[in-house]
């Protein structure tokens, strides 16, 4: 993203200039010098900055204790849902096995 944003300013700065040589009329000449300068910035910042189309508010931090999932909860439950369908899919197979 930051080499193809310098690629664009800098080609958008030689079009500028191009156009700053072919006018004659002094506040034409002062917005396009105006847009070859925010042009500048905008390369100076991109070559610059670490962080340049993102900035980091806050950095992420490791919790100090443990919140979720609570594992030894989620396996018991799971274990006994477990358990229950196989003792219904027994019960049933029975059931059509003596009828």
């Amino acid at each position: 993203m930051k080499h193809w944003d310098v690629q664009k300013e800098e080609r958008s700065t030689q079009f500028v200039n191009k156009q700053i040589e072919l006018t004659n009329v002094a506040d034409i000449k002062a917005i396009l010098y105006k847009l070859v300068e925010e042009q500048a910035k905008t390369i100076m910042f991109a070559e610059v900055r670490d962080e340049y189309v993102f900035k980091t508010i806050d950095p992420a931090l490791a919790p100090e204790e443990r919140v979720q999932p609570k594992r030894a909860l989620i396996c018991a439950l799971g274990t006994r849902h477990n358990a229950w369908r196989h003792v219904r899919c027994y019960v049933c197979f029975n059931k059509a096995l003596c009828s």
